[in-house]
């Protein structure tokens, strides 16, 4: 009853945001702007929690089996320890090859996107400072605004006078208009007006003053000033490139940007994919500790080896980066602890009882 509570209650309520984002009002696009962000970060977060909920699902459930009985049943009837690992181990290859994925191309890409956006909110906000009755000035642009309907952040009302870089002189007067973001620009979306362009020099060669270029429109996108500086693009550090991208540029890397931390963020990513294979089998293992009674704490510091190992690879990557010693001394040398110890310890598992192993 609670299940079906819940959904109901998340069911409505994605149906009530639905009509808050189609509503058009100031909050809607605060909202579609804040979820848009957000989801531009999940790349980032998915590559670290992968391997953490492949820990966590493996030991909960083999945790479940041991307390249960069931693997001695298992292990009764002549399957070794190995044997019942390999599934995992399967799995474990499958993750692997998702989170290299995720890693290796999207979290780049997403993370230049949020970038991007990024810088392209910070150039356009002077323009949603506009206020009404008042004249501002962004560059070599002018605009006056009479009124501002602030749920919608429409104008209504607008006159824009713009000084070209030749001495040309644009002005431009509306109905109504709305900012919005361009693919690289911040534009004024202009409704019902006029706009008038006229040339520095008002003489032609014959020596006839020259007509002012003049149109009436329904709708004009008019591009406002753009920033002082555009924003880069892909691969200004080594967090925008892709694995194969970073393999291809560690003896070049951009400016900005040096070898060492090419490096460090290659053989890091590198280590958290690889993690994956191994990460279940050691979950197994931790579960298998003590299978006769349930134990808290074997949980608590199974976790904790995990996050351990995980924030000892990250420091190793800032040593990589800041000191330029070489990632095979500082992250490998985990990986391979990690590795080889989950292997060992799996094996003394039927070793111990003296079972074959795969048997």
């Amino acid at each position: 009853m609670l299940a079906a509570i819940t959904i109901g209650i998340l069911m409505l309520s994605m149906v009530r945001m639905l009509l808050v984002l189609q509503s058009g009002s100031e909050i809607a696009q605060a909202l579609l702007l804040v979820f848009k962000l957000t989801v531009l970060f999940i790349p980032h977060y998915l590559g670290f929690m992968l391997p953490f909920s492949l820990f966590l699902g493996t030991y909960v459930v083999v945790r479940r089996l041991s307390l249960n009985s069931e693997l001695v049943s298992l292990f009764a009837n002549g399957m070794s320890f190995t044997r019942f690992l390999l599934p995992l181990f399967i799995l474990g290859i499958l993750v692997t090859g998702i989170n290299a994925f995720v890693l290796g191309w999207l979290e780049p890409l997403s993370r230049y996107s949020y970038r991007e956006l990024m810088f392209q909110l910070r150039h356009v906000s002077p323009y949603l400072a506009v206020r009404e009755g008042v004249f501002t000035t962004i560059g070599r642009q002018t605009i006056h605004v009479e009124d501002i309907d602030p749920e919608s952040r429409t104008f209504r009302k607008i006159f824009v006078f713009e000084l070209g870089d030749d001495g040309t002189q644009t002005e431009v007067i509306a109905a109504e208009g709305e900012v919005f973001i361009g693919e690289h620009l911040p534009v004024l979306m202009l409704r019902d007006g006029n706009r008038l362009v006229m040339q520095r020099d008002p003489l032609s060669q014959a020596g006839q003053p020259k007509a002012p270029d003049n149109l009436e429109f329904q709708t004009l996108t008019f591009p406002l000033t753009p920033p002082a500086v555009q924003f880069h693009s892909r691969g200004d550090d080594e967090q925008e490139f892709s694995l194969l991208g970073l393999y291809e540029r560690l003896d070049t890397p951009p400016p900005g940007t040096s070898a060492a931390e090419m490096e460090s963020e290659l053989n890091r990513k590198l280590i958290i994919i690889l993690t994956s294979i191994f990460l279940p089998l050691l979950a197994a293992v931790f579960a298998q500790a003590n299978p006769r009674r349930s134990n808290i704490y074997q949980g608590i510091i199974s976790f904790g080896v995990i996050i351990l190992y995980q924030q000892l690879i990250q420091f190793g990557g800032i040593m990589t980066d800041k000191t330029g010693v070489s990632s095979i001394l500082t992250m490998w040398p985990l990986f391979a602890i990690l590795a080889v110890g989950s292997l060992i310890l799996i094996a003394l598992r039927d070793y111990r009882v003296e079972r074959p192993l795969l048997q």
